[in-house]
């Protein structure tokens, strides 16, 4: 006589794809909030404070709200000091001030060209800056941009201004 096949049944997993979906949850929540924890705290206008070694004397930088804005249509580096000067005098900041941030934006026309054309003619124009007038963007974050708002013989540079301020506590 012939046996019957018995036929296995599989097991449902579909009631273990809910614990899972929860598990991945809780581990992404768990990375969210270490990564959270080590963020700086900065005061009000994000200007950071640190107190040096074996003194009471603490340095923050003041950043400036104004940013100077000009366009340029030739590269000149004579031309650049002398407006980074003239800011700098005009607007009555420190000797101390440097430039913190720079963003170049380079110009080009959507007809017959693309942004990343404007981001070459940007980063050339930053990389002439770096070795003509080494010390100007020595401590500055920099950003290449593209705009077809303005000609593609034009670039557009933004500096962002900072200080370093010494402060001798009364203790």
């Amino acid at each position: 006589m012939r046996k019957k096949p018995v036929v296995e049944e599989q097991e449902d997993t579909t009631a273990q794809a809910g614990w899972m979906y929860a598990d991945l949850f809780l581990a992404l929540m768990v990375v969210f909030l270490a990564t959270i924890s080590f963020v700086p705290t900065f005061n009000g206008n994000s200007n950071l404070v640190t107190k040096n070694q074996g003194s009471t004397l603490y340095t923050y930088s003041n950043i400036y709200a104004k940013h100077l804005d000009i366009l340029y249509t030739t590269y000149d580096p004579t031309l650049i000091e002398d407006d980074v000067k003239t800011f700098i005098t005009n607007e009555s900041l420190p000797s101390t001030t440097e430039v913190i941030f720079a963003q170049v934006i380079g110009g080009y026309s959507s007809q017959n060209e693309n942004a990343s054309i404007a981001i070459k003619r940007a980063l050339a124009f930053t990389q002439k800056i770096d070795k003509d007038i080494p010390d100007l963007l020595h401590h500055a974050a920099s950003t290449m941009s593209s705009s077809r708002t303005i000609d593609p013989d034009q670039i557009v540079l933004r500096l962002t201004f900072a200080s370093k301020v010494s402060v001798t506590s009364n203790k």
